[in-house]
């Protein structure tokens, strides 16, 4: 089970607010009840739906439907614009009292919070700025800084050089072909090899646990490892290149090169164990980019 979210929590109009402090999101369910509002009817408008659209698109985030002009807007709800939206928003069960309710990017809850009260807005708005204040000293930015850098180099080289190997390998045993499913199950049984090893669950088990965890469905297209805090990243990285080293010098199969690279990576004491989940690694590319923009930080 990961650790519980810390937040903060205000009064407005005799409701609690609660803002998440890892990620800034705010209780949007709350912020409409403080107003006597539903929520609902904010997600029910060609405006809103627009306004989610175009902040998926500057934040390069994942907009789940293919045609958002054919939607019908009258019957959108949080529910469905989590799955459309998964970076921007999220839904949970029970009251807002149990960290229940629609959850918003902190650039959304602002614009929610004109559309209750303006004045509110004025509020809200302190609030997101007292959050990127508070969210970003340098040692803070320096550790996101450094799980963006791990994960991009994990992405463009770690990763690629050992599914190079790996097909390498397949193509000398004479096994390979890109359209087979014998190819595709060769290298998911890789993969979980790797998970396996450092985490002791395979992707799938971990997809249902971060589901749970996050209170929302993680599709296939998603990947784990953007879930990875840096230390688990830094090892996952670490084995891929071990491994991939271990078949290219030393002609290793792949599953026995991973167990290999194991000893030759990770420390003697080391004890495999379920990760402890952390915020989304686009979340935390765009506080960075946020907090650069609004002049809290430097561009270098």
């Amino acid at each position: 089970m990961g650790k519980k979210v810390e937040k903060a929590s205000r009064e407005v109009n005799g409701v609690i607010v609660e803002q998440r402090m890892p990620d800034g999101f705010i209780n949007g369910t709350a912020m409409c009840t403080a107003y006597g509002k539903k929520i609902n009817s904010w997600f029910r408008t060609r405006d809103t739906l627009e306004l989610f659209e175009v902040l998926a698109i500057d934040l390069s985030t994942p907009i789940n439907y293919s045609d958002l002009s054919n939607l019908d807007v009258s019957r959108l709800s949080g529910t469905k614009y989590s799955k459309i939206f998964p970076d921007l928003v999220f839904s949970r069960g029970g009251s807002p009292e149990n960290g229940g309710g629609t959850w918003l990017h902190p650039d959304l809850a602002i614009q929610l919070a004109q559309w209750c009260n303006k004045l509110f807005a004025i509020q809200v708005s302190r609030w997101v700025r007292e959050w990127m204040t508070s969210a970003y000293n340098p040692v803070s930015f320096e550790a996101d800084m450094e799980r963006v850098a791990i994960r991009d180099e994990l992405k463009e080289n770690r990763r690629l050089a050992l599914t190079d190997q790996v097909k390498f390998f397949l193509e000398a045993v004479g096994k390979y072909d890109s359209s087979s499913k014998e190819t595709r199950m060769f290298f998911s049984r890789v993969h979980d090899e790797l998970n396996l090893v450092l985490t002791t669950e395979r992707a799938s088990e971990m997809r249902i646990r971060l589901s749970s965890q996050l209170g929302k469905e993680i599709s296939d297209s998603e990947l784990i490892r953007d879930y990875f805090p840096i230390i688990d990243l830094t090892n996952y990285a670490a084995l891929c290149q071990a491994a991939a080293n271990n078949m290219e010098n030393n002609g290793v199969h792949p599953i026995n090169a991973i167990r290999l690279a194991v000893r030759q990576v990770l420390p003697s004491n080391y004890i495999a164990k379920p990760i402890d989940f952390t915020e989304r690694i686009a979340l935390v590319r765009s506080r960075i980019e946020q907090a650069k923009s609004r002049g809290i930080l430097p561009d270098s």
